[in-house]
């Protein structure tokens, strides 16, 4: 197994057992079963995809989703991949819907 899917497998882990510490509600599921079609079954496009919008988030682009203060940058990121609020465009680059 690649390190690369094992830090995703991990990090799917991390989430799934995420909190919000307000309302103590489990963070909205998401796995890599639901992840991998949205960046074309490629494990690198989504860690690519991943990458770079957490990066926007962390400089100050503003989320596309409703979250908790407490979520990270990536969490963030992932959830809107998800949701399919951030998709690959044809050339490789991340684009904001």
């Amino acid at each position: 197994m690649s390190a690369l899917l094992r830090r995703l497998k991990r990090l799917e882990t991390i989430i799934k057992n995420n909190r919000d510490t307000k309302n103590k509600k489990p963070l909205e599921e998401i796995s890599l079963d639901m992840l991998l079609p949205k960046a074309g079954k490629s494990i690198f496009a989504l860690a690519r995809i991943a990458m770079l919008r957490s990066l926007e988030i962390h400089c100050g682009s503003p989320p596309l989703i409703d979250h908790s203060p407490t979520d990270k940058e990536t969490t963030i990121a992932l959830t809107e991949i998800s949701q399919g609020k951030v998709v690959l465009k044809n050339n490789n680059d991340c684009q904001s819907i």
